[in-house]
């Protein structure tokens, strides 16, 4: 989570600890929905549209996709999106934001299937 914590709202940090606290399909669910923004905020912008997310809805959902991504694969500037679009004391243009969202998406798919591949050296229980 970002160092800068004031610029934030505080329904950000509340939402965190609450999917956070999610079991499993509490959790898959966060994340489908969040998905559901994301490529429509992405498609939006490819189609040069007006209908976009409220930013509200599309900082929660950038939120989600960064708390669901492995350390590992989570992208520079993913959180400073994140503080642009829940802070609406600070302008932001969503075509600059994009890029970094679309990668954001792209890394939280590819770090869901890692999570999801099975070891191959597991010992089959029968």
């Amino acid at each position: 989570m970002p160092k800068t914590r004031k610029s934030i709202p505080q329904e950000f940090f509340d939402y965190a600890d609450r999917i956070n606290a999610l079991d499993y399909e509490g959790f898959a669910g966060e994340v489908i929905d969040a998905e559901t923004v994301i490529e429509a905020f992405l498609d939006s912008i490819r189609r040069t549209s007006t209908e976009l997310p409220p930013r509200n809805e599309l900082a929660m959902a950038c939120m989600c996709l960064a708390i669901s991504t492995r350390q590992e694969d989570i992208v520079k500037g993913s959180w400073d999106v994140v503080r642009k679009l829940s802070n609406e004391e600070i302008g932001v243009s969503y075509y600059s934001i994009a890029p970094t969202i679309e990668e954001m998406h792209k890394a939280a798919v590819y770090s869901w299937e890692q999570q999801l591949k099975p070891c191959d050296n597991y010992d089959v229980p029968f």
